[in-house]
């Protein structure tokens, strides 16, 4: 989810060389930088997508607390296999 977020804010242009500070030993993202990201990550987690297991639309954020679920009963037994989500 995080690369997917920063390949389409680089891609769009959302985030330039001013969201950074550079300095001799490296670069780091200023406060700015930072809201950008966060905000997009936000929204991103936020989208609705179709859990392809369970056959109905959800956040992507509640789809990570589902697959935790899912792993968690798969762990202790409670399922026999655990299927993986995969974004888009």
């Amino acid at each position: 989810m995080a690369d997917s977020v920063c390949i389409t804010l680089l891609n769009k242009k959302q985030i330039t060389d001013s969201d950074f500070v550079v300095t001799k030993i490296g670069a780091n993202m200023n406060a700015d930088g930072r809201k950008k990201v966060i905000a997009a990550f936000s929204n991103r987690m936020n989208d609705l997508v179709m859990h392809p297991l369970l056959g109905y639309s959800a956040s992507y954020d509640r789809i990570m607390e589902t697959q935790a679920r899912l792993l968690g009963r798969h762990l202790l037994g409670e399922i026999p296999a655990y299927k993986g989500f995969r974004t888009k």
